[in-house]
């Protein structure tokens, strides 16, 4: 989940079209929830429900809430809206929410919803967020504690290499690596139990005694993945990082399984290819880190980045000789905060490479406008990111952002 969070915060900072991001998360939360359908709705200002997404249902069904005022009784996403809060519909054939408009989910064979209001950041609700489901659900508000006695333990395994075999080989290859890979899985996970997940992400639950070395077992599964396997003609050997997470008697499942994606995503960023183990701090690091991404990444966005500079200066003359550019991100309501506090956002490529570019254009404009006003300067340094280099235009990018203020190159 940690890493579907990434893609999406990225196509918001990018830019890309509101029902395009919201189509691409429905599509992959539907991925990671097999049987699950999603919608996303908005309201305008006169408290209407317009579809905005909804990749897993008829288009006939999102569109008869076209236009529809919200309320206590216009289902479960009408209702999120009206009431600010989640709503659940266990049965949507005898819930009061949905008795008016029962008939249309049920004619296509579903049977339960939840929902939860999109909050803006001034708490205006902008609309709902629904999963769909073909059974009537249970509540589950008794049942978040993990059942039992005994600790289990969570692997979360990610195959590394199937979108390089479908991109050289074609989806034939990627659905047989796919393949092998999860007979693989299962087979040295033995005898605790297997799941795929949805796309190149699988599972396994391990109970018992080996609940408390799930390393172990991780390792031995990574050990059943090194020998290639003939894909459609082509030899590929299935490649996968893993993250895990153990529980105790008592456990919160949803705290566990959010566990084993954090140590999956550090492992997915620090170690690929190998297997990290949750543990409390690993945890609060990464909860600092996607926050400082998503915050750098709206701050991009929004135009709310700044370069501030300081003065390169020689020791035995006291001559100032140049500039360091440093970023700053300033706040919505005008305070500036220091790069230091968002540090962990420059360890991820893409945040990385857009500040770079933004500094570059920033510092190209300030020169400029020194130049223009007679102040005397020798050069600016702008720091960049080791992700800069491997893209491999870093020279480019500096003389295109230079040329377009017509900035000799020296001074940078």
């Amino acid at each position: 989940m940690l890493l579907l969070q990434n893609d999406i915060l990225e196509m918001v900072a990018r830019g890309e079209p509101l029902a395009a991001t919201a189509e691409a998360l429905c599509v992959r939360v539907e991925a990671l929830l097999p049987g699950v359908a999603c919608s996303i709705l908005t309201v305008d200002e006169n408290d209407c429900l317009h579809p905005l997404a909804a990749p897993g249902l008829p288009q006939a069904y999102s569109a008869a809430f076209d236009g529809l005022p919200i309320g206590s009784d216009v289902g479960s996403c009408g209702a999120a809206i009206f009431l600010k809060q989640a709503v659940e519909a266990t049965d949507i054939a005898t819930d009061p929410r949905w008795a008016p408009y029962a008939y249309l989910p049920l004619a296509i064979g579903l049977r339960a919803c939840w929902s939860t209001p999109i909050i803006g950041r001034d708490g205006r609700v902008l609309g709902a967020f629904a999963f769909y489901f073909r059974q009537p659900r249970a509540h589950t508000c008794g049942a978040k504690q993990t059942d039992g006695e005994a600790p289990w333990a969570l692997l979360l395994i990610d195959l590394d290499n199937l979108k390089t075999v479908n991109d050289t080989f074609g989806h034939r290859a990627g659905d047989c690596l796919i393949r092998a890979a999860a007979d693989r899985i299962q087979q040295a996970a033995r005898p605790h139990r297997t799941f795929r997940l949805g796309g190149d992400e699988f599972a396994v639950l391990i109970e018992g005694r080996a609940a408390d070395t799930p390393v172990e077992v991780a390792e031995s599964i990574l050990g059943q993945l090194t020998t290639p396997v003939d894909c459609d003609g082509h030899l590929a050997a299935p490649r996968a990082t893993i993250g895990c997470a153990t529980a105790a008697a008592g456990a919160v499942t949803e705290d566990v399984r959010q566990n084993a994606d954090f140590a999956l995503y550090h492992a997915k960023e620090t170690r690929r290819g190998g297997v990290i183990a949750y543990t409390p701090d690993l945890g609060g690091a990464m909860s600092r880190r996607l926050t400082a991404i998503r915050d750098v990444g709206i701050a991009l966005q929004e135009d709310r980045i700044d370069a501030h500079y300081q003065p390169v200066v020689r020791l035995d003359t006291g001559e100032i000789v140049g500039l360091e550019a440093l970023f700053r991100v300033v706040t919505p309501s005008g305070e500036v905060i220091p790069a230091g506090d968002y540090f962990d956002a420059t360890t991820d490529i893409y945040t990385a490479t857009r500040l770079t570019h933004r500094m570059l254009d920033i510092v190209a404009r300030d020169v400029r406008a020194w130049l223009d006003q007679g102040i005397w300067f020798q050069h600016v340094g702008v720091n960049v990111s080791s992700a800069d280099f491997q893209a491999g235009d870093l020279h480019e990018l500096i003389r295109q952002a230079f040329a377009r203020e017509d900035v000799p190159l020296h001074h940078i």
